[in-house]
């Protein structure tokens, strides 16, 4: 049985808690817990940053988890360095079913965090057999080669599920 994987493509919108601390309501710190009040009633913040992934594609690669490839070594190292930031820096998105979720982490506990798309272009051409094409790679690649040079600097997320 192999990782399954949904390919985000979206663009991290980031919020500072600094940005938050004199609103009326700020918001969560990303994780669940709210700000906490000083003496005099001004909030606290956590000095996370927090990312909003706004979703804009979305691919299913289906089972492609646990294959000795670039792509797999790219979306490893960048799950790595998801756990080694996750209480420095938190992204997350809503949808995947209502929409109204939070989604801090993906279906195995692994926080979120944005890769660059450019990064997981290369590694999944590295990675595509023409010969044996992998049955998503196709039209993953050409989705990524239509967005990469996009303005807005697209990402992408790894969710396993």
């Amino acid at each position: 049985m192999g990782y399954e994987i949904n390919l985000l493509v979206g663009k991290s919108r980031l919020r500072e808690d600094e940005l938050q601390k004199d609103m009326d309501h700020p918001f969560e710190d990303g994780i669940g817990h709210p700000y906490k009040k000083d003496d005099k009633g001004n909030y606290i913040t956590t000095g996370r940053k927090q990312s909003w992934f706004q979703i804009m594609a979305q691919v299913d690669l289906c089972r492609l988890g646990y294959q000795d490839d670039p792509l797999n070594s790219f979306i490893n190292s960048w799950h790595e360095r998801a756990i080694e930031l996750k209480d420095r820096e938190v992204t997350y998105f809503y949808g995947l079913g209502d929409g109204d979720k939070k989604i801090t982490e993906d279906g195995y506990g692994t926080p979120i965090i944005a890769a660059p798309i450019k990064g997981c272009l290369e590694a999944m051409k590295q990675s595509h057999n023409p010969s044996d094409p992998y049955r998503r790679f196709e039209w993953a690649l050409a989705l990524l080669e239509s967005m990469e040079k996009d303005p807005e600097a697209l990402e992408v997320v790894f969710y396993g599920h």
